[in-house]
C-alpha cells in the first residue's frame, strides 16, 4: 500500500501555502529573536565549534601519519 494520499472528487485539493522566501527585511526582522536565544547559550556554542574544529583536524592525522610511517 502506498503512502499518497487519495484524492477525493467531490473534495477539491488544497495547496499549503508556501513560506515568503528568506529576505535581507525579513532576516532583520528576526535576528533579534535569534540571538535573544543564542546570547544566554554562547560559551557553550562556542565549545561546540571548538569541538567540532578538532574533530575535523583530528581526522586528518591517520592520512597523514599513514604517509609518514610509509615514507620511512
Amino acid at each position: 500500500m502506498s503512502n499518497q494520499a487519495v484524492s477525493s472528487p467531490s473534495k477539491p485539493s488544497v495547496k499549503p501555502a508556501q513560506k515568503p522566501p528568506m529576505t535581507t527585511k525579513r532576516l532583520r526582522a528576526v535576528a533579534p529573536v535569534v540571538w535573544e536565544l543564542l546570547r544566554p547559550r554562547k560559551k557553550l556554542i562556542a565549545l561546540g565549534f571548538f569541538l567540532m574544529a578538532i574533530n575535523r583536524v583530528s581526522g586528518l592525522v591517520l592520512p597523514y601519519s599513514t604517509r609518514y610511517l610509509r615514507s620511512c
